[in-house]
């Protein structure tokens, strides 16, 4: 063994203790990010929801209005208690993008409202609600 031996075996260690510790810190902001991304989905949720209702047409009944709302409170339990389908929060977060960047003048009429309630109410696993006026099912 010569003095070049030598030298290299202080480069090794701290070259294998460095690639470790680049390890254990890219493991811990993966947990990290596991950690946050529901309540994350929930805020863009919550973006989306502010972006959408200020596009409703002037004629949507105000009970379609608060079925909304409600809907998107459910939606957003369910995505940041993590019960959320992946594949369905998808599609609607895309639909949702969708309808808050339609035109300055297109507005959501209360078809649009009515299934878009429908879709986050299935989303939230609560199914769609019954029509106004029926009680609601035991």
């Amino acid at each position: 063994m010569d003095a070049a031996d030598l030298v290299e075996i202080p480069a090794r260690r701290f070259f294998l203790f460095g690639c470790g510790a680049a390890f254990v810190l890219i493991l811990l902001a993966a947990l990290a990010f596991l950690w946050v991304s529901n309540d994350l989905l929930g805020r863009t949720l919550g973006s989306l929801q502010t972006k959408v209702e200020a596009r409703l047409a002037p004629d949507v009944p105000e009970y379609e209005r608060t079925r909304l709302a409600w809907a998107f409170d459910d939606a957003r339990r369910a995505v940041e208690g993590g019960r959320a389908d992946g594949e369905e929060l998808r599609r609607l977060l895309e639909r949702l993008s969708e309808l808050a960047r339609r035109g300055g003048d297109e507005r959501l009429t209360t078809d649009e409202v009515k299934r878009l309630t429908a879709e986050l109410d299935a989303l939230s696993g609560l199914g769609p609600a019954p029509p106004p006026g029926e009680p609601d099912a035991p």
